[in-house]
């Protein structure tokens, strides 16, 4: 690993990597109780602290491990949306899998912030990503912005 330092050379032992939404998104609802993958995140600007992190995204709402060994991530969310008068549920997901453990609930009616984390361990060429699942009905989900720190455990 190489070192990451900042402020005069003052090593930073937790760097922090952050992958963001810079528009309101929309999430279309099929079904009930089922999670989708929050797509339209972000990254470009992100190339140099990605690398170091060896993290892909594509921009399409995942971010992929590119490195050569298995690696432990703490990943914290921030998910804004709209209000929608629907209980929402927002995880992170592996591989396209819900991290139930990750599980964030709340009602939605006056707008709402939905703050899931967990540590995963990622192989190369795992990917992460953020999913919400609406608890009541099929109505989609708008005004989302969403944000995600990334940081090595």
């Amino acid at each position: 690993n190489m070192p990451f330092t900042t402020n005069g050379d003052q090593q930073d032992s937790k760097p922090v990597c952050k992958v963001i939404s810079v528009a309101p998104i929309t999430v279309n609802i099929i079904t009930i109780d089922t999670p989708v993958t929050i797509s339209g995140i972000n990254t470009d600007w992100l190339g140099e602290i990605l690398d170091f992190f060896e993290l892909n995204a594509d921009g399409a709402g995942t971010v992929r491990y590119v490195g050569d060994s298995t690696a432990s991530f703490r990943l914290s969310a921030r998910v804004t949306v709209s209000p929608i008068a629907k209980l929402l549920t927002v995880y992170l997901a592996k591989n396209g899998v819900t991290q139930t453990s990750s599980r964030w609930t709340g009602d939605a009616t006056k707008g709402a912030t939905y703050n899931p984390e967990d540590v995963l361990t990622l192989s190369p060429g795992d990917y992460i990503s953020l999913q919400v699942e609406n608890n009541e009905g099929t109505q989609d989900v708008t005004g989302l912005f969403a944000n995600m720190n990334i940081i090595p455990a």
